[in-house]
């Protein structure tokens, strides 16, 4: 501020005659840019929904009726929850339902198989946040931790609205207080120290 002021601090160097340099301005993408990213967005979403549509019609097979099952849920309900199972990967695939029907959850079946890879998400798009479109359907939603935790509440009749993450709990409640919502919202989350 001195320099820019002209003006001499004690015991400081003198200031010199010719003024500060402003930075510049950093430029945003360009429309072009934008427009690209949107298309790739695009193609991303539609190549994710084609694949969770071609996995529905395997969510049949003895390995992933065994783990529904495991879980607590029928095969009825996976279906109506549109779940799909991919036999190439050993995984179920959980869609995130209306509000993002291009993005899915992956659980892979195989026994074994650790806390560190048993998830996989698509590349190459942004995971949806702030899904809170239950609110317009419900005047209670319940908010689970997890997206298996969701569907089981679902499946008892409620809505819900999955964290996917504690890590997302103030982003989901800042969507909630946005979106202006009077009714209930019952939390239902893990025992665990997150929780």
């Amino acid at each position: 501020v001195a320099d820019w002021a002209g003006i001499r601090i004690e015991d400081e160097r003198p200031v010199s005659a010719s003024p500060a340099k402003r930075a510049e301005p950093k430029r945003g993408p360009s429309k072009a840019e934008l427009a690209a990213r949107e298309a790739e967005d695009e193609r991303a979403r539609r190549e994710a929904s084609a694949y969770i549509e071609a996995c529905r019609a395997n969510i049949g097979d003895p390995e992933a009726v065994a783990y529904i099952e495991h879980r607590g849920f029928t095969l009825d309900e996976a279906r109506a929850f549109g779940w799909g199972y991919d036999p190439a990967k050993h995984g179920l695939v959980l869609p995130y339902g209306p509000d993002a029907p291009y993005y899915y959850t992956r659980r892979d079946l195989r026994k074994g198989t650790g806390e560190d890879g048993k998830y996989y998400k698509p590349k190459g798009i942004d995971e949806p946040r702030g899904c809170v479109g239950a609110l317009d359907r419900s005047n209670v939603v319940f908010v689970t931790e997890g997206l298996m935790d969701a569907f089981a509440v679902m499946a008892c009749g409620f809505e819900a609205i999955a964290l996917n993450g504690t890590s997302n709990a103030t982003e989901t409640a800042k969507a909630i207080i946005d979106h202006g919502f009077k009714g209930c919202v019952a939390l239902l989350l893990d025992t665990d120290e997150p929780g």
